[in-house]
């Protein structure tokens, strides 16, 4: 549980973005890294995980689901039109979550992990209608181990998107010493430390795993 602290205040400075997006294969930290930085700021939070999601109203009511935990009565027209047994066309859903995100008490920091496991466009265009027409009152988080189909170049080229990369979360030599000298109980010497370095090129599960084989 290393705490990332120069990445911390990445994300935290990232706030006056209304998106953020952390990106990178398994293996490196990136939702313990997220958990991490909610517990260290003041702002509200919501936290939806996807497991596989193929379809805009299930989303959406997971949405719904997730912005009660923090504001029990949040969005209940949008509510009701996904518990509706009537084709709700996607412009119509769209439109009230929009309108009731913005009328949240506070800003609410909204995390979407395992946005890789979603593959509906309207699902996309929901995402891609709330980070490219920013809301006051959200600040929205997608984790994902592959780049999601948004227009994230135009999002950068406006800065509108703050950017958690793989090159991002790589461990420094100063990290896996910290994570060895946590294991081991004592101070690793820089030639153990190099040598960790260098065969997982700081991959913090590529560290983890290393550690294990050696101690055998």
């Amino acid at each position: 549980m290393l705490r990332r602290g120069r990445l911390l205040e990445r994300l935290s400075r990232g706030l006056t973005l209304p998106f953020t997006l952390i990106c990178a294969p398994a293996g490196f930290g990136k939702t313990v890294l997220a958990l991490q930085w909610l517990e260290s700021i003041p702002d509200p939070s919501a936290w939806l995980s996807i497991e596989q999601d193929d379809d805009v109203d299930t989303f959406v009511a997971g949405l719904v689901a997730t912005s009660r935990t923090r504001f029990p009565d949040a969005l209940p027209e949008t509510s009701q039109l996904t518990a509706s047994r009537s084709v709700v066309r996607p412009e119509a859903l769209r439109s009230s979550l929009r309108s009731e995100l913005e009328d949240l008490p506070e800003r609410m920091v909204l995390v979407i992990d395992d946005y890789q496991n979603v593959h509906a466009d309207q699902i996309h265009d929901l995402v891609a209608d709330l980070v490219e027409r920013p809301l006051r009152q959200l600040h929205l988080v997608l984790i994902a181990r592959v780049d999601p189909p948004l227009p994230l170049a135009r999002l950068r080229a406006h800065a509108q998107v703050s950017d958690i990369r793989a090159r991002d979360l790589r461990l420094s030599r100063e990290e896996i010493a910290e994570v060895l000298a946590d294991e081991l109980g004592n101070a690793a010497p820089p030639e153990t430390v190099a040598a960790f370095e260098n065969a997982t090129e700081g991959w913090p599960a590529g560290v983890r795993l290393s550690l294990e084989a050696w101690r055998r």
